[in-house]
């Protein structure tokens, strides 16, 4: 695996990533459902939407999901610490602990993700479709 990251499991290298993905997929063994709390309509922010998850009988809130770049990934809400030189580290107050838990988790996640834009899509077209234009009496 590649470098672990602070206080969180380890990530997959993309050689890594690549054989995963081509092998079974896998089954979280938690009961996870994903709430998509807010998304941002901001299109020179990364920053996509803030989204809630049950694992089994527990809550996490302040779960983000960002994307750049082609790319979309999730942020674990966390805190951040600075040392006597003013540098900062960021910790999550929450993380898996294993590679596949952090795969399925983020998976679960984006799923939602792409349901609510495909949701919030659907109401803007329909919003636009029924929307009247005014004519003008003569």
């Amino acid at each position: 695996m590649a470098g672990k990251k602070n206080g969180g499991a380890a990530m997959a290298s993309p050689k890594e990533k690549a054989e995963q993905e081509q092998k079974e997929p896998y089954v979280s063994k938690h009961n996870i459902s994903v709430r998509i709390d807010a998304l941002v309509n901001d299109p020179n922010r990364p920053l996509k939407a803030f989204a809630s998850i049950n694992i089994d009988e527990y809550a996490v809130h302040g779960v983000s999901v960002y994307e750049k770049d082609g790319s979309r990934w999730i942020k674990m809400p966390q805190y951040t610490v600075r040392d006597e030189q003013g540098n900062k580290s960021y910790h999550d107050t929450f993380h898996p602990t294993t590679a596949e838990e952090r795969t399925a988790l983020g998976k679960a996640v984006l799923e939602k993700y792409e349901q609510a834009l495909e949701q919030a899509q659907s109401v803007q077209t329909n919003t636009a479709q029924n929307e009247e234009i005014p004519v003008q009496k003569m």
